[in-house]
């Protein structure tokens, strides 16, 4: 039974604890123990067993069922309390098998039987303690796993926060463009990233990318690919801003990232704008088709590129032009998000993508970043992201007055249907947020809002739109509801009796006009040619930098 290297000063050897009443029984124990090549510790009964046990820290306990005062099974229980796993072999005269299921269930390892005979004592010995090197190993090894892991973790926090830093700052806006993003990696380390700045006086350049792959190495090649793209990086630094040529500057990336050296590949959507003549350039290596929305609700695919960036295919790359208005949008999207599929496996989509677009037309383009989400979560069922998901969407929009800047006024147009109703919401609780309306003001002009945008939906005409627009004057929210549709008066909805009603909406109607006076300090409506026009007041604490009147 060789020894096993003891966790005491004593040495290399296993120390076994011999605890029992009967001196003879004790010394022969110890005598085999000695045989077997182990140190021994000797107790005669439990309470020294105990003590021992606490100030030498045995290997092994040989303990002795039956013993006056503490027996056995009082000493495991007391073990047991104190969260000891020293293995405890009992030994025991008793033949009954209750008394040693009894032990056994106390925390025993294994029963001899007295009269002993000394192999098996030694084999049990000696498999006991095996088994207890074997544990000892195990725990140390999975310590050693955890701190390896916290390790990485720790490594990976700060590795995301690089990454994180690399995107743009939530405030960061381009002369002449409105833009909203959102950056959702799969993991803690994505192979996603967006980018979005001034190439110039007049220009601004406008990017999407998508490393194969995710986690560390994935990370590592965005990262290097932001750097080649930045203002002095390789592929920008000395070119003319006005003469920036997208499909040029996928060519540059083809040749400085070849799959052979990064033995990865990656897409890249990238756009250069001109804010004084709208010229939208574009190229997309790979990458999904950018979209783009005019104000007359038509979408068009910019599908002018060329293959993936690092393939090494010397296929040129194709560049595209379109001519952006005031208020024409374009949407550029990672594979993460047409890619999503639900539970039957099947796709969001390109055609899903663009109806999503059409119908947050009306909608500030945070509210749309909002939407698109949702609806991506919606189709899978909760289940998180099996990719990463990137989301980039900018606007033309005309040079603003810095008062203008920071009017922070809220305008929504939505298609007069019903499921447009809680995009209108969400882009008006984003609004509350944003001038520091608490929880509770906050689901008061809600609850309120939507009310109104109800009533306009359902008894508006088909085909219309419904506006929502939201402003401060002095101390009090202002909220404008206005829709085409016949004309509505809620003191005459008032006079009619529930009986007296000739549809159910006339009912419901009246309801939502109480509501919407429970929840507002003010609600009036009046009627401005074929339409209706809500408007709704309630004082708050007036907010510091807030807009002072409602536009126009």
């Amino acid at each position: 039974m060789p020894g096993t290297g003891s966790r005491s000063a004593r040495g290399a050897l296993d120390t076994i604890l011999v605890v029992d009443d009967n001196e003879s029984s004790r010394r022969l124990l110890c005598a085999i123990v000695r045989r077997g090549g182990c140190e021994v510790l000797e107790a005669a009964d439990g309470t020294q067993a105990l003590s021992c046990i606490q100030t030498e820290r045995p290997d092994l306990i040989l303990l002795d069922a039956v013993m006056p005062g503490l027996s056995g099974y009082d000493v495991c229980d007391e073990l047991s309390r104190r969260g000891d796993t020293t293995p405890v072999i009992f030994l025991s005269s008793l033949s009954n098998p209750a008394d040693r299921i009894a032990g056994l269930e106390r925390g025993a390892v294994d029963f001899i039987s007295k009269p002993f005979d000394p192999h098996e004592v030694i084999a049990r010995i000696a498999t006991q303690l095996r088994l207890r090197r074997l544990s000892v190993e195990l725990e140390r090894t999975n310590r050693l796993l955890n701190e390896r892991q916290q390790r990485l973790e720790e490594d990976l926090r700060a590795a995301a926060e690089v990454q994180r830093s690399l995107l743009p700052a939530p405030d960061s806006q381009v002369p002449g463009l409105e833009v909203a993003w959102r950056f959702l990696p799969c993991q803690s380390l994505g192979g996603d990233l967006l980018r979005f700045h001034a190439l110039g006086l007049g220009t601004a350049a406008l990017w999407v990318l998508d490393v194969a792959g995710h986690g560390t190495p994935a990370s590592l090649l965005t990262a290097a690919v932001w750097q080649a793209l930045t203002p002095d990086g390789q592929v920008l630094r000395g070119v003319n801003a006005s003469a920036t040529s997208p499909s040029a500057v996928l060519g540059r990336l083809d040749q400085l990232f070849p799959i052979e050296r990064f033995e990865r590949h990656f897409t890249l959507a990238f756009l250069v704008f001109d804010t004084t003549s709208g010229e939208l350039r574009y190229s997309s290596a790979g990458h999904p088709p950018p979209l783009l929305l005019g104000r007359d609700a038509c979408v068009v695919e910019l599908h002018e590129g060329g293959p993936l960036v690092g393939l090494g295919t010397d296929l040129p790359f194709e560049e595209g032009r379109v001519s952006m208005d005031e208020g024409d949008r374009v949407l550029v999207v990672s594979d993460g998000i047409l890619e999503a599929t639900d539970a039957q496996g099947q796709a969001y989509g390109a055609e899903r993508l663009a109806t999503m677009l059409r119908r947050t037309r009306g909608l500030p383009l945070e509210s749309v970043c909002d939407a698109l989400v949702e609806d991506v979560v919606e189709l899978r069922g909760g289940e998180p992201f099996d990719d990463d998901v990137t989301i980039l969407v900018f606007s033309r929009v005309a040079h603003r007055t810095d008062r203008q800047e920071r009017s922070g006024d809220l305008h929504v147009t939505i298609d007069a249907e019903i499921e447009n109703v809680r995009l209108a919401a969400s882009a008006l609780r984003r609004w509350c947020a944003g001038i520091a309306l608490d929880d509770a003001e906050t689901a008061r002009v809600e609850t309120a809002t939507v009310e109104a945008l109800n009533n306009a939906v359902i008894h508006g005409d088909p085909g219309t739109a419904v506006t929502m627009r939201a402003g401060i004057e002095s101390d009090a929210v202002l909220i404008e509801i206005s829709g085409e549709g016949p004309s509505f008066d809620p003191d005459r909805l008032r006079r009619v009796r529930a009986e007296e009603a000739d549809t159910n909406h006339q009912i419901e109607g009246g309801r939502g006009w109480r509501i919407m006076k429970a929840c507002m300090d003010d609600a009036g409506v009046r009627r401005q040619g074929n339409r209706n026009i809500v408007r709704l007041r309630r004082r708050i604490a007036t907010t510091p930098g807030a807009p002072d009147r409602l536009p126009g």
